[in-house]
């Protein structure tokens, strides 16, 4: 089996412009007001928000973290409003791997007879509950939340890229049916997330509303008499990983942070590896090095999904 991790770290200036909280972070985000938000979609799932003496919070990502997501990813022409279908054989097209970028690029350079300049990526059947009631999870990453949910001072969140209204109520009972309480899930593309957490009318990446929603969920929590003694993150995007390394430390120096990226190493075999630490505020590999002077960039090489 081909061995996809190999992380590396690389220092350079001004990442991101600078300190964590410039660049591209929203000079007029209302964290205050976004927490308010926070608090509003979680009692509209019917989770209490007014609960203390929480210490420990999970935040993790969906596909390819808890999930072993198979579930195709169509492509829609604009103009038209149909699927997209290859030209080759007729069937709808799909993009060949989990990379939304990578994949339109690849099918750019396969098929460039095709219109696309009006061809979108279609996320229709990640919305899909029977499609996510059939997916398998990935074990190693359930029983991180198991073990989580049995500790009454633990909160576990799932913060995912889709954007489907139903994808809160979905994922909910799909890990009930497994015994876990998940305590709230962030579809980070739905518009009604955005409109509420304050963050739709900025053009940011899926990483940067990622950290947005984190940063509003604890500053919720640490409004409301809590001592969050640690956060751990988990993902298999490395921007993901990246952005919410370089912003949440910086912003909650009291909050010791574990950060994880979810590998694919090929056939349907994910591994979990800390890639950094955060204490005081302090970026650290997890050998203990300090990585917090200057930004950072950080890879890894997962095999593709579904494998070649």
């Amino acid at each position: 089996m081909t061995k996809y991790f190999i992380p590396f770290f690389l220092f350079i200036t001004s990442l991101y412009g600078g300190t964590a909280v410039q660049g591209w972070y929203p000079e007029d985000f209302d964290v205050a007001a976004a927490a308010e938000g926070v608090a509003t979609i979680l009692d509209q799932q019917g989770k209490d928000v007014d609960n203390i003496g929480i210490e420990n919070i999970i935040f993790t990502d969906a596909d390819h973290t808890l999930l072993k997501t198979m579930t195709p990813i169509l492509l829609r022409d604009t103009s038209t409003g149909q699927l997209v279908k290859d030209p080759k054989d007729g069937t709808l097209l799909r993009l060949p791997n989990r990379g939304a970028f990578s994949s339109l690029q690849l099918l750019k350079q396969e098929l460039p007879s095709l219109p696309w300049d009006s061809i979108e990526v279609d996320y229709m059947e990640m919305g899909s509950v029977v499609a996510l009631d059939v997916t398998e999870t990935i074990d190693s990453m359930v029983a991180v939340l198991m073990s989580s949910d049995k500790m009454s001072k633990n909160r576990e969140y799932i913060i995912t890229a889709r954007s489907d209204d139903d994808v809160a109520a979905a994922m909910e009972d799909y890990f009930l049916n497994l015994g876990i309480d998940i305590n709230g899930v962030f579809a980070v593309n739905n518009a009604t997330i955005g409109d509420t957490i304050g963050y739709s009318e900025h053009h940011i990446t899926i990483a940067q509303k990622k950290a947005l929603i984190i940063e509003a969920i604890l500053h919720l929590y640490t409004s409301h008499e809590n001592t969050i003694k640690s956060v751990s993150f988990y993902d298999d995007n490395d921007d993901n990983l990246v952005v919410a390394m370089n912003l949440l430390p910086e912003l909650f120096p009291k909050i010791d942070f574990s950060f994880y990226d979810v590998v694919h190493e090929g056939n349907n075999i994910f591994t979990i590896h800390n890639i950094a630490n955060a204490k005081d505020g302090i970026l650290v590999s997890p050998e203990g090095e300090k990585l917090s002077d200057e930004d950072i960039e950080y890879h890894s090489y997962d095999a593709p999904i579904p494998d070649e």
